[in-house]
């Protein structure tokens, strides 16, 4: 439990609890996993977005540099 507290600390959102054989925690460890999936999912899209709009520019500033513009 430990390690999984620190590396929530270290926003490390790879983080998986297993499920235990009570309903009431395995259904807050479902909630927290879809959670830290979503998070997972919205770094990385965020990550991603700046290297796409720079490949995007560079194919759009060279188009006008080999018209002449």
């Amino acid at each position: 439990m430990k390690t999984s507290v620190d590396a929530i600390k270290d926003e490390d959102f790879n983080v998986q609890f297993l499920k235990t054989g009570s309903g009431e925690i395995n259904d807050f460890i479902e909630v927290f996993t879809k959670m830290f999936e979503k998070l997972r999912q919205e770094r990385v899209t965020s990550q991603e977005q700046p290297y796409f709009f720079r490949i995007c520019y560079k194919c759009f500033d060279h188009r006008y540099d080999s018209i002449g513009l």
